[in-house]
């Protein structure tokens, strides 16, 4: 541009820029953004697939390990064999461990014990009850299988 004395006078190149570079940033951060929000909902999504699936699991199991008080009962119950109660009082022990139930191994490990040593038949028929007990309540925490 000339100015009337016939000199070209400048624009200011450097606001011109400034906003293009913005104009050209602005789409490359919606899609960013944009990006972060799909993925975060994708990672969700498959998370909760997984913990879903890990419930599932766990149901099965509670419930494979409450059976195995039933079979703990029958066995103290007919012939007061305190060998099988020590041997299922020792897996339901491991089983409960795993689900991190610290009241219900102590107790079965003091009912392993009791039978390990021939204990008194009404302690043990006390802890048995006792162990059922903290099963219903690992049951009822862990929901229906």
């Amino acid at each position: 541009m000339r100015t009337a004395g016939g000199a070209t006078s400048r624009r200011p190149v450097a606001p011109l820029l400034v906003l293009l570079a913005v104009l050209g940033l602005v789409p490359l951060g919606l899609l960013a953004s944009s990006s972060i929000r799909l993925t975060g909902d994708a990672i969700h999504r498959q998370a909760a697939g997984r913990v879903e699936s890990t419930a599932q699991a766990s149901a099965v199991a509670m419930q494979q390990r409450l059976d195995g008080l039933t079979t703990l009962v029958q066995s103290y119950a007919e012939p007061h064999d305190l060998d099988g109660v020590r041997r299922i009082a020792h897996e339901l022990r491991g089983s409960a461990g795993i689900f991190g139930a610290s009241a219900l191994v102590a107790v079965v490990a003091e009912l392993e014990g009791h039978a390990a040593r021939g204990g008194d038949e009404g302690v043990v028929a006390s802890l048995v009850d006792r162990v059922a007990t903290e099963l219903d309540l690992l049951g009822s925490t862990l929901g229906p299988a």
